[in-house]
């Protein structure tokens, strides 16, 4: 033990130990460290109630939802306590992510043995995005089966972009209506159909592929239906996801107030809902919740501070989970605060991290988004020639993607719209002029072009004051 020393904030990770090893951990073996030594034990909820009481720790304040949370309360509480020394035992190799994550003081050295791990189960296979080996166990599953499995098998075929038959048996197998609602609605938004058999309320909506107007509509009355009839499972459960997916679509419509009013109402649920009923779907919910409130209040400079806040609660239930994909797009919130911030070296590592993961685990959606990011970093310090090289990289990593076609050249038009916004900014009119003609404004048949939303106006009005007869 004399190569671990006190203030270093080291974390140190000992796999292949047998159990009987990580179980009993006699005295003598920390009696040369300085200061206190602190056990924490297993996987799941590694601080007992004992440790507390030996500590004299108060645990008045101490957070009743994630045990992600109450290990980062409970290290700020323990920061002062003679430089002590954390032996985690049975710990998963996560939770050294999950300790970089949220960077403990500096005060605190942590020892974590692993052991002999488990066999990882379906639900750590859909967490740490490991799709083909998700779906693989699927096969395994048993007919009838909880809910819980039932939804974590859902996602590992619905994440594959060629995967649309097989997620589906999974939200027909379902028994909660609840969960069947909230699955068809996830449905919706990634395939733009309604998944059959339809509901029965559902029938008098459209058959066939779905234009974005009927994809939102259709998506609200599902979430609608789990808040007004969430079941008698898990109902406070149930109606906080059902009211942050309602806020995550109206905030994607830019409807923002009325987005954070149902996020506060979600979170009011997720946290009240009793502990018995805290599986992978609560946990999962409140985080994401809160990345999407930070990703909300990153645009505002006045609410930064209550951003980090909220992103710093997720990425640790996130990590603590071994949630990669969702780590992907908690960086991404985390550039896009940086940005707002004015702090750009930030943002654009944390983008560049978040691009990396994104590819990783080939979320080419995700990956486009963080992107984005880089783009409006390089565009606010006037990196031209670096907007133009990363335009046409991306547009090359493009060509790699398991996009469908009309998804693969949404995202093309974006990124040769960055390289004329890069043109603009430089001053090159004639270059910035010849690359919305290759998205194919101004020819004949310009007026029937559509665009992705989000870039279309700005798109638009750059082309109006470009084009040398807009009139035609």
């Amino acid at each position: 033990m004399s190569q671990l020393q006190p203030g270093l904030n080291e974390f140190h990770g000992f796999d292949q130990l047998p159990n009987e090893v990580t179980a009993k951990l006699p005295a003598s073996v920390f009696a040369a460290w300085r200061g206190n030594v602190i056990r924490l034990d297993g996987a799941r909820e590694p601080l007992a109630p004992e440790t507390l009481g030996e500590l004299n720790v108060v645990a008045d304040d101490k957070p009743t939802t994630d045990a992600a949370e109450r290990l980062v309360w409970f290290f700020s509480k323990i920061a002062r306590y003679g430089s002590p020394l954390i032996v985690w035992t049975n710990a998963a190799p996560r939770h050294l992510a999950f300790l970089r994550t949220i960077e403990p003081s500096s005060t605190l050295t942590f020892l974590l043995m692993y052991g002999k791990q488990p066999p990882p189960t379906l639900i750590d296979l859909v967490n740490e995005n490991h799709l083909a080996d998700a779906q693989a166990a699927c096969a395994a599953l048993p007919d009838p089966c909880s809910d819980n499995l039932l939804s974590a098998a859902y996602f590992a075929f619905a994440r594959n972009e060629e995967t649309t038959e097989e997620a589906v048996r999974y939200i027909q197998r379902l028994s909660s209506k609840a969960e069947k609602w909230m699955l068809i609605a996830n449905f919706i938004s990634r395939r733009s159909v309604i998944p059959n058999p339809k509901p029965d309320w559902m029938l008098n909506h459209p058959n066939g592929r779905l234009n974005n107007l009927q994809q939102q509509q259709c998506q609200e009355d599902c979430f609608r239906q789990v808040i007004s009839d969430p079941g008698d499972e898990a109902p406070l459960r149930e109606s906080g996801r059902a009211k942050h997916e309602l806020g995550y679509l109206l905030q994607s419509l830019r409807k923002t107030s009325v987005a954070e009013m149902l996020y506060g109402q979600a979170l009011a649920d997720l946290e009240k809902c009793p502990e018995n009923q805290h599986d992978y779907r609560w946990h999962d919910a409140l985080a994401r919740l809160l990345r999407d409130w930070a990703h909300l209040l990153a645009p505002m400079p006045e609410r930064l501070g209550q951003a980090r806040d909220l992103l710093s609660r997720a990425m640790a239930i996130h990590s603590f989970h071994g949630r990669r994909l969702q780590i992907a797009y908690c960086l991404d919130t985390a550039a896009r605060i940086a940005l707002t911030g004015h702090k750009y070296s930030e943002a654009i590592e944390n983008a560049v991290d978040s691009a990396n993961l994104f590819e990783i685990l080939n979320n080419w959606r995700g990956w486009a988004e963080a992107m984005k990011v880089l783009f409006d970093c390089l565009a606010e310090t006037r990196e031209t020639v670096r907007m133009l090289s990363l335009a046409d990289l991306a547009i090359d990593k493009l060509q790699t993607s398991s996009l469908p076609r009309d998804e693969h050249d949404r995202l093309r038009h974006a990124f040769v719209f960055e390289k004329a916004n890069a043109n603009w900014i430089a001053g090159k009119l004639a270059e910035a002029r010849s690359e919305l003609e290759k998205l194919g404004l101004g020819s004949a048949d310009s007026s029937k072009l559509e665009f992705d939303a989000e870039f279309e106006p700005e798109l638009k009005r750059l082309w109006r004051f470009l084009a040398l007869n807009p009139q035609a």
